[in-house]
């Protein structure tokens, strides 16, 4: 088998084209660098994903404990805040003693 194989590809040349078409071929399915890319893309994500759902629940156990009960709407409004704005609350959640402080600082009105 290995004889006719040699032999075809002697005969009729172009292996090494239709080898390297062929790995460009898969490369196009499978390429590790892109793969790679993928990859740590996916870890940055996730750390900010992370980040942002640790900040929501501290900041929910804090106006917990400062306030009592977290109101839906307020708790709704806090989980859909950007990264940004949630740090940005996270600074001034020790100087909110009121309901409305904390409805004024996340720009929800009731």
């Amino acid at each position: 088998m290995l004889n006719i194989m040699e032999y075809l590809y002697g005969k009729y040349g172009g292996y090494r084209r239709i080898d390297q078409e062929v790995k460009n071929m898969i490369k196009t399915f499978y390429d590790p660098g892109l793969v790679e890319k993928g990859r740590r893309e996916g870890i940055q994500l996730g750390r900010q994903e992370g980040r942002q759902e640790g900040i929501i629940l501290i900041l929910l156990k804090l106006i917990k404990k400062r306030l009592g009960a977290v109101p839906q709407d307020i708790e709704e409004r806090i989980n859909s805040l950007e990264l940004a704005q949630l740090e940005a609350l996270a600074e001034k959640i020790l100087e909110i003693t009121t309901e409305k402080e904390l409805r004024q600082a996340i720009a929800l009105r009731h």
